[in-house]
């Protein structure tokens, strides 16, 4: 928290969708601003041009005049961007997945907590005034028995991660954060594997067993 005279000054990695998302979300929020722009590209046109921009992501982290900063880039250099900002210092929030394995996301989280700085992953469902309104009512019903859910779309075809990680990350985050445990088992079938005029696509489904028996079925796809 800061008082109320204080701007949090943030620095922001990566120009694609959701780094552009970002942009006009920090607008509208007050006691933050954004303070600079780094994409491994010639700067773009922006709707905000005044704001410095660099295509050197280092140069933003090491930067005085950025105090925490904003990881949108492909999912493969999110544990590198992360160590960056964690050893210097910085408070970092990074779209899912935080790391493509376990080894990467382990070591993050222990870095952080060498440091004693905060770092965040955006499971944007987890922020949703909805979600608090759904377990209120979820534990007011009373034991849960077994979840199902279904999640994706048309798209989007990354070359760098399969649909597992584009929609699997939102529903295994609101199973953990309903359930509050860890599944004792999980196993993930293919279901449909295909390329299309746009990129190639999957269907997925990972069952999950926590404590008490309760089943979860996750089924994930961008062919829908």
């Amino acid at each position: 928290m800061t008082s109320a005279s204080r701007v949090i000054r943030l620095g922001l990695i990566g120009l694609g969708q959701w780094g552009r998302n970002y942009i006009h979300t920090i607008q509208s929020v007050p006691g933050v601003r954004l303070e600079r722009i780094a994409a491994n590209s010639k700067r773009p046109k922006l709707p905000v041009p005044e704001i410095p921009y660099t295509s050197d992501w280092r140069e933003l982290v090491h930067s005085e005049n950025v105090d925490a900063v904003i990881i949108a880039t492909p999912p493969h250099l999110h544990a590198e961007m992360a160590r960056e900002c964690l050893i210097n210092g910085k408070p970092a929030l990074i779209e899912k997945p935080l790391t493509l394995d376990l080894a990467s996301a382990q070591e993050t989280l222990a870095l952080a907590k060498k440091y004693k700085v905060t770092l965040l992953v955006n499971h944007i469902h987890l922020f949703n005034p909805a979600w608090n309104i759904f377990k209120s009512a979820v534990r007011q019903a009373g034991n849960v028995h077994r979840i199902e859910t279904i999640a994706g779309r048309w798209g989007p075809f990354r070359p760098d991660v399969s649909v597992l990680w584009d929609w699997g990350p939102h529903d295994i985050a609101m199973c953990l954060d309903l359930l509050q445990a860890s599944p004792k088992s999980i196993h993930v079938q293919q279901k449909e594997s295909r390329d299309t005029p746009d990129g190639h696509g999957e269907t997925l489904t990972l069952d999950l067993l926590f404590p008490s028996d309760i089943s979860t079925s996750i089924t994930v796809s961008n062919l829908y």
